[in-house]
């Protein structure tokens, strides 16, 4: 069974289109979704906001079901400038850029990182090479932290300790740690509602939403067909 996990019920709704006959469940008041997408089984969690929500979520699902590997769908911002909504994001690493001990363990307490499967990073490439659409993918580090990014200052804090982060969300760093303590696989898969660096990226975010999570739920249609 492969587990699916969205923040907002947007991108659930988005990637329920293409489950057949879902069955819609509570566990310890967690909305779970049960069906099949193409010859997969799959179960869909709307985890909520944050990543306490999101922590909760991915441990109601790994102890609940028996899970081949995590996706995690949905939104993200993107942090480079050459980038444009509707670009796709895929993680090879996630980082809790909200995690800080330095004052007492040095530059090791800045930031919690954990690693996506790199099978799965391929095999969400190949899926998004099979499909037409009118947009980049990108590759990297995505951050995570309990805040809407979309101020100058919160953006030079972010990139001044993790230079390489491709985009930043709410969610995935806690998805991503749930998973490595249960050693269960995971990959993000986020399209860019907005894009730090232009004006308006909390209106863009409201305006794209359904659009972009439309779109990282057709990438895990297309994966799961595969």
């Amino acid at each position: 069974m492969i587990g699916i996990i969205g923040a907002m019920p947007q991108e659930v709704d988005a990637i329920l289109t293409y489950v057949t006959n879902p069955i819609k469940k509570t566990l310890h008041q967690h909305t779970v979704y049960e069906g099949m997408i193409h010859d997969q089984r799959v179960v869909i969690c709307l985890s909520g906001v944050g990543k306490v929500a999101a922590s909760m979520m991915t441990t109601v699902l790994l102890t609940n079901y028996a899970i081949e590997y995590v996706i995690n769908i949905g939104t993200a911002g993107g942090l480079n400038v050459i980038q444009n909504t509707m670009d796709i994001v895929l993680s090879t690493k996630v980082t809790q850029h909200d995690f800080d001990t330095s004052s007492i363990d040095g530059e090791d307490g800045v930031g919690l990182t954990y690693y996506a499967n790199h099978v799965l990073v391929a095999k969400v490439r190949d899926a998004f090479n099979k499909i037409d659409l009118d947009c980049k993918i990108y590759e990297g580090e995505i951050v995570s932290g309990d805040m809407f990014v979309s101020e100058a200052p919160q953006i030079e804090k972010i990139l001044k300790k993790f230079p390489e982060a491709i985009a930043c969300e709410m969610e995935a760093g806690a998805i991503s740690q749930v998973c490595e303590k249960f050693d269960v696989p995971f990959i993000v898969v986020r399209s860019l509602s907005d894009i730090v660096y232009h004006d308006n990226s909390g209106i863009d975010f409201i305006k794209n939403v359904a659009k972009t999570s439309a779109r990282s739920a057709k990438m895990v249609e297309v994966l799961l067909n595969g």
